[in-house]
């Protein structure tokens, strides 16, 4: 299945993003399909937003959510 997206809204870029970013302005997507996963920022749908990862550099595991689904020089 391709990837999907869905509610797109270009906006500034938030200060809390401006370490992951070189853009002034970035797209915000409400959901993002990939892998036949549907994956949602928190103030769009709690359950959909739910995640376990490894940050970086670290061998385990923890929980989080998603607080923002954005494009960043064509990449989601």
């Amino acid at each position: 299945m391709p990837n999907t997206v869905s509610d797109k809204q270009q906006q500034p870029t938030p200060h809390n993003l401006v370490p992951h970013t070189s853009c002034s302005h970035v797209e915000f997507y409400a959901c993002y399909q990939f892998g036949g996963m549907l994956f949602s920022r928190h103030s769009t749908h709690t359950g959909n937003s739910l995640v376990m990862f490894f940050p970086s550099g670290s061998g385990t595991l923890i929980s989080g959510c998603i607080k923002y689904i954005f494009q960043d020089n064509s990449q989601i």
